[in-house]
Order: structure tokens, then C-alpha cells, then sequence
């Protein structure tokens, strides 16, 4: 998925701004578009938070699935030591961490959704930037008064914009989302269960394990 934010990023940085400056010039001043420059800047912004914010994700997701995994060795082994409280008690972080990793699952198959949506933003993209080239090769046509050359790259600003608009709206609600994920705290992991459904599952699992355990 980086991968695709990689391309957006290249397409910025090698042919964005000069189009930018030569689309502006190229249509009359009161139909340039206003604030390109920091219009791109502030989509390399969001760009690159969304890769750190995949990143983290990814490094969360795998931490805690090293973790569950270590806890759930010392469970059995306290179970079949005989420990049951100790049992239970590390089974009831293990259900604690489980959900907190489903809603980590969650957030990241959500940020692969609006990358491939994107996808399809950045072809666009590519289009628009041909669309400019070509305009540029017509204005060297002798015939030529201008005009048409002014309407493609106009047109291909207007496309521009539009790709960007969509990007920028895309990426912020990764940051929008991050926001309003509350932090869950290891202090939290940690609570024993708060509900009865949370204590039956419990319960329910340490039963499983020590009857899996007696089997072996």
C-alpha cells in the first residue's frame, strides 16, 4: 500500500510544481488557480502522515500479536501448574489485548480502502499531467492561435484540482480517525473484565484450556 503513496509522492515532487507553473501561465490570471504551491505542499503533508500512520498500525498489530502469544504460553502453563486464578487472570488480558487488536485490524483495513480508492485518483492524476504535455505540444503548432491550448490547460488544472480535492479529503479522514480513536492505555490491557459477558468469556476459556491441557 506504501507503495501507492510512494507514487503520489514522486508525481508531486518531479512533475506537480512545474505544471502548476506552467498551467498558470498558460490561462488568463484571474482563472489561475489560487495557492497551488501550498495546496501540493499540504497533500505531501497528508501524504506522508498516512504512510506513518500505516506504519504504526502495522508495528502495533504485530506487537500485540507477539504478545498475545506469549501470553497465552504462560496461561497454559499456570493452568496446568494448577494456578488457576493466575489462569484466568492472563486469560483475562489476553481477551483484553484481543479486542484492542480487532479494532487495530479494523482501522488498518480501512486505510487500505481509501489507498485503492486513490488508486483510481492517481491515474487521474497521471492523465491530468499528460493532458497539460499535450497542450504544451500544440501550443508549438504554427496554426495554432492559443485557444485551444488555453482550454486543455485549463482543463487539466480543473482535473488537477479535483484529484488533489479528493486525495486531501481521503488522507484527512485517516488523520480524523486517528484522532478519534481513544488511546487504550496499558493500564487498560490490564483491567481484569468489567462485564458479565466479559467474565463468562473469561470463564468459558479457561474451562477449554483446562480441558485441552488434561487431554495431553
Amino acid at each position: 500500500m506504501s507503495g501507492l503513496f510512494d507514487k503520489l509522492n514522486v508525481l508531486l515532487r518531479s512533475g506537480v510544481n512545474h505544471f502548476l507553473d506552467d498551467v498558470a501561465s498558460s490561462v488568463p490570471r484571474s482563472d489561475a488557480p489560487r495557492n497551488e504551491s501550498a495546496t501540493v505542499d499540504s497533500l505531501r503533508e497528508r501524504i506522508n502522515r498516512a504512510v506513518e500512520y500505516e506504519q504504526t498500525l502495522t508495528r502495533q498489530i504485530d506487537g500485540l500479536i507477539t504478545e498475545i502469544n506469549g501470553l497465552n504460553e504462560q496461561a497454559d502453563r499456570a493452568i496446568a501448574a494448577g494456578q488457576e486464578a493466575m489462569g484466568r487472570h492472563l486469560i483475562a488480558k489476553i481477551k483484553r489485548r484481543e479486542q484492542y487488536l480487532d479494532m487495530l485490524r479494523a482501522d488498518l483495513a480501512m486505510h487500505q480502502r481509501i489507498a485503492e480508492d486513490l488508486i483510481l485518483q492517481v491515474n487521474q492524476l497521471d492523465a491530468a499531467v499528460a493532458s497539460h504535455q499535450h497542450a504544451e505540444q500544440s501550443a508549438a503548432t504554427p496554426e495554432d492561435d492559443g485557444t485551444a491550448t488555453s482550454d486543455a490547460a485549463q482543463d487539466a488544472t480543473n482535473r488537477f484540482r479535483r484529484v488533489l480535492d479528493e486525495a486531501q479529503g481521503r488522507i484527512d479522514s485517516l488523520g480524523e480517525k486517528l484522532r478519534s480513536r481513544q488511546e487504550v492505555t496499558a493500564d487498560a490491557l490490564d483491567d481484569e473484565p468489567t462485564t458479565q459477558a466479559d467474565s463468562a468469556a473469561v470463564d468459558d476459556e479457561l474451562e477449554a484450556r483446562r480441558d485441552r491441557l488434561a487431554k495431553r
